[in-house]
């Protein structure tokens, strides 16, 4: 949009006319080199054709219209309007360039060579506009009698496969019409307690709250206001898109209160991973006492890494000692043989939900996110070394020790450039208490 809105303003053209703006850079950058793909263009990539761009104007420069229209003798050939729109375009791509003299031609359009710096009035004889400018056309000045001649523009090639609607009548196109809905999750609690599965996700959140002892029941103090609470629901779905659970939450309406007057202290409802590990390691050195709350939504990182192996159908692998080939360093590999990219996200997903336990996964993991979005059979044999390495090691994890030294220490590092494709450098650090891993990162 920096560049739409650089054109428009450099060539002073009114801002109704963005689309125009939008498609002329659209055109342009599908037509120009990229570092995303090395030695073709993003239009030359998706149809295996060189694109020709003999016909590019600067957006905004001065074009010359020639009507059809009979005219007398002193009358002027030719007009002068500012060309903003992409009036010839993917049409004449797989054509010579005898067949793109026809269409230009056709369009009753000529260019200058270079751009001047000239405040002309956009003429209304670009026929698929003159509707749109409406009672805004007196901006433009006064349109010639060819303006009102509608011309038939040819569709895109790269259009043709696609349904516009043109040829339907209102009639038409109210029968074709299709409306997409979603089950809403309940926003009160009088609508949730008209379903079974909404009073059981209820039951259980109550359940829960009187067993961890989160509240207890006493009288009002007298002149203090009391904050009220409110049930949150919520629709929980799996990676098929199918329902999960249904999960009730009863929340208090702190936004109520006041600072200063209802409270003094703030409370982060979610701690970060580095903090957990910091305080399981200080109380591992002290001898503290740990109690997990949310036992519902905890689980054990062996399972997990067990379940994980077994989704994918890895738990039967070889084991192998590393999780990746010393000294091996992964690419895009454009050219290699292309992989279901949903099926590597999703091992991808469930590997870096094991890096909040498993300092020793978490170079690769970072390594092998970086192709989720067009990933090939390299890439998915890494991550399957990743699974076997995984098989081998599921009763790795971080030791705390008692009576530690309680020393904190830190470690970091980086390789210069290393990666092969964009020559960014890739660092990570750990940080050790009592020789027990606290926190660890490795990104690009």
């Amino acid at each position: 949009m920096n560049m739409v809105r650089s054109m428009l303003s450099e060539k002073q053209v009114p801002k109704n006319f963005w689309p125009e703006a939008v498609n002329w850079t659209a055109h342009v950058l599908n037509r120009s080199p990229t570092l995303a793909i090395q030695g073709v263009t993003p239009e030359e990539a998706w149809s295996g054709v060189k694109p020709n761009v003999d016909y590019f104007r600067v957006f905004g420069c001065i074009g010359h219209h020639m009507p059809d229209n009979k005219r007398k003798k002193l009358d002027d050939k030719s007009f002068q309007l500012r060309l903003d729109v992409l009036e010839w375009g993917d049409s004449n791509e797989e054509g010579s360039e005898d067949e793109q003299g026809e269409d230009d031609a056709e369009e009753g359009v000529a260019v200058e060579g270079r751009e001047r710096e000239d405040n002309l009035s956009l003429s209304e004889s670009l026929g698929s506009l003159s509707e749109s400018l409406g009672e805004n056309s007196g901006v433009f000045g006064e349109s010639s009698p060819s303006s009102q001649q509608r011309r038939n523009r040819r569709v895109p090639f790269w259009m043709e496969d696609y349904v516009s609607g043109g040829e339907f009548s209102e009639g038409d196109v109210e029968h074709n019409l299709v409306l997409f809905t979603s089950t809403a999750d309940p926003t009160t609690f009088e609508e949730a307690v008209q379903s079974s599965k909404w009073r059981a996700a209820m039951d259980l959140e109550i359940e829960a709250i009187e067993r961890n002892g989160t509240w207890e029941l006493t009288d009002l103090p007298e002149g203090v206001k009391k904050i009220g609470v409110k049930w949150v629901f919520k629709t929980k779905l799996n990676e098929n898109g199918k329902v999960d659970k249904c999960k009730a939450r009863l929340v208090a309406k702190g936004y109520a209160q006041q600072h200063g007057i209802d409270y003094t202290e703030v409370f982060a409802p979610v701690a970060r991973w580095d903090t957990i590990r910091m305080v399981i390691a200080l109380a591992a050195r002290n001898g503290w006492s740990v109690y997990q709350l949310d036992v519902k939504s905890a689980s054990y990182m062996r399972k997990y890494a067990k379940e994980v192996l077994e989704r994918f159908g890895m738990e039967k692998s070889n084991n192998v000692k590393n999780s990746i080939v010393p000294g091996d360093r992964l690419t895009k590999n454009e050219g290699g043989v292309k992989v279901d990219a949903t099926k590597y996200k999703q091992l991808v997903g469930s590997l870096m939900y094991l890096t909040t336990t498993r300092p020793d996964l978490m170079y690769v993991v970072c390594l092998i996110s970086r192709f989720m979005a067009s990933p090939t059979e390299m890439h998915l044999q890494a991550v399957k070394r990743v699974l076997r390495y995984l098989k081998g090691t599921v009763d790795l994890g971080v030791f705390y020790q008692k009576e530690g030294n309680g020393e904190l220490m830190a470690y970091t590092d980086s390789d210069y450039a290393g990666d092969v494709d964009d020559r960014k450098s890739t660092s990570g650090y750990v940080f050790l208490l009592s020789e027990g891993a606290v926190a660890w990162s490795s990104k690009k």
